[in-house]
């Protein structure tokens, strides 16, 4: 996200995360992302994997949520957008605000 995003852009954001599943997916796709950022993707079956959802259609509800603004599907499977890597970053740093004190 950049300098000067609108509280709008943020509270779109932060309802996005507001559901522990949303946030669970944008987890597993950081993580995923930082370990092996030149194989970002992963499939669906992989993404629900990892983030331990029992329901594929209540999953896909929510994946289906974030996709087009902080997740993208392509033919390899699916990945964090460029606002997405940045709000990955903040999600897999438990803490980022500590750095600053």
């Amino acid at each position: 996200m950049a300098t000067g995003e609108s509280a709008a852009d943020l509270a779109r954001v932060f309802g996005l995360l507001s559901d522990e599943t949303r946030l669970d997916i944008v987890r597993a796709l950081a993580e995923r992302r930082f370990e092996k950022s030149d194989d970002a993707c992963l499939s669906f079956s992989e993404l629900r994997g990892r983030v331990g959802a029992r329901d594929a259609g209540r999953f896909n509800y929510h994946l289906g949520q974030l996709r087009g603004s902080l997740v993208e599907k392509t033919p390899e499977g699916y990945l964090l957008t460029d606002e997405g890597v940045t709000v990955g970053a903040l999600v897999l740093d438990a803490n980022p605000l500590a750095r600053l004190a």
